[in-house]
Formats: structure tokens, sequence, C-alpha cells
């Protein structure tokens, strides 16, 4: 295991497969690409997320200014909006922020 810190995992997962043999070695590869794919995946989703969260917050701000509401009641707001519509809060807040950015 020494080795392999000093190597990097990267590194010793690749030394370590070329001594295997090979219908093990594919397997093992095949493997580890779709463990990488997974975390992949993860990660977008979680960026999509944090991502709608922030439109959410900023939407939210928006229906606070105009209509003197508290976040509570701009935050049902949405969610009533997105549910009447069958969307997600997330579209709901994209589309009233693309329209009060044209409104100014």
């Amino acid at each position: 295991m020494e080795f392999a810190a000093a190597l990097g995992s990267g590194t010793f997962l690749a030394e370590t497969l070329r001594t295997l043999p090979g219908a093990f070695c594919h397997a093992a590869t095949a493997s580890h690409h779709a463990h990488a794919g997974r975390n992949h995946h993860r990660h977008r989703l979680a960026d999509t997320r944090l991502s709608e969260r922030k439109l959410i917050e900023r939407a939210k701000g928006v229906l606070m200014k105009a209509r003197k509401l508290s976040e509570e009641d701009a935050y049902a707001a949405l969610r009533r909006m997105a549910m009447e519509r069958s969307v997600t809060i997330g579209e709901i807040a994209k589309r009233l922020l693309e329209v009060s950015d044209l409104l100014g």
C-alpha cells in the first residue's frame, strides 16, 4: 500500500493491471471505468442541483421585493406555480428570472 501511495492510485492501478491475466485485466478496467462514470454522473447531478438552488434563491428574492412577500411565502408561490404547471421549481425560477431580466 505504501507503494500505491507513492505512485498515486491511478498509477498503482495501471501497474497492478499490467501484471494480471488478460481477461481479469479487462474486467477490472471495465469496472473501474463504470465506477468513474457513475461518479461523474453524481458530480454533474450535484452541480445541477446547486445551480437550481441558486436560481430558486434569486427568484425568491425577486418575488419578495416585487410582491413584498416573506421568504416562506415566496417559496410557496414558486412551489404552487410549479405544481400547477407540472414543472420543477427550478424551471419556474428560471422563467421568472428571465421575465424579470426582460422587464428590468
